[in-house]
């Protein structure tokens, strides 16, 4: 059996957060039974973070400030509809809620919620979102 190809692709998101009186609070979006972080594709010529604060915007409903690199995770998957298998490579930043509306978000996104940081980091689905998760509250304690 021939091996399917293998593309390329590269998304970028973020950790999105806005302060409490005993804290922080985590957006987290809601998209086909998983929560996780906002992203989406990065598109031709497009900068990282440009992709990043587009997408979080859209997917979210907020108004966000960049402010600072979380750094990249990398993982595979099998498009059946393409017959291809994927490497994606996802650039992560954080930022600061600054107005919006979570219920301004995009079609693609079922529900948009904030949560306390642990609760972000038990519902977040996959294990690189919690990676993320992590490097962002590390950030925030700094």
């Amino acid at each position: 059996m021939e091996k399917p190809p293998i593309k390329l692709a590269f998304s970028a998101g973020g950790v999105v957060y806005r302060p409490t009186r005993s804290g922080v609070e985590i957006a987290l979006i809601k998209t086909q039974k998983s929560w996780t972080l906002p992203k989406g594709l990065i598109e031709k010529g497009e900068k990282p973070e440009v992709a990043a604060l587009r997408e979080v915007e859209e997917e979210t409903g907020l108004k966000v400030e960049i402010q600072k690199p979380l750094g990249s995770i990398e993982y595979w998957f099998f498009s059946p509809e393409e017959k291809v298998r994927y490497h994606k490579k996802v650039y992560f930043f954080l930022f600061k809620a600054v107005g919006g509306d979570l219920n301004n978000h995009d079609f693609e996104v079922e529900e948009a919620r904030f949560f306390q940081p642990e609760e972000a980091l038990n519902l977040a689905t996959y294990p690189g979102d919690k990676e993320i998760l992590k490097r962002a509250f590390e950030t925030l304690k700094a």
